[in-house]
This record gives structure tokens, C-alpha cells and sequence, in this order.
């Protein structure tokens, strides 16, 4: 679409996490990569 929503050469969506040391932003990228790109 306009959009371009269906390409596959893009990536789906690009995410920045910003804060203080010791709110999770390392927990919760690994929790994310986990949750989208599990082998199981």
C-alpha cells in the first residue's frame, strides 16, 4: 500500500528504548527477541 506496510524488504517496525539505568530496557529487548524470534 502507500504506506508500504507490504514490503518485504522492510523491516515491520523500528523501536527505541530510552531511560535511566535499571528500569529493563535489556530485560525487555530480550524478552521481545525471545517472544518474536524463538527457535522452538
Amino acid at each position: 500500500a502507500r504506506a508500504g506496510l507490504q514490503d518485504p524488504s522492510r523491516p515491520i517496525g523500528s523501536f527505541l528504548f530510552l531511560g535511566p539505568t535499571g528500569v529493563g530496557k535489556t530485560e525487555l529487548t530480550k524478552a521481545l527477541a525471545a517472544f518474536l524470534f524463538d527457535d522452538d
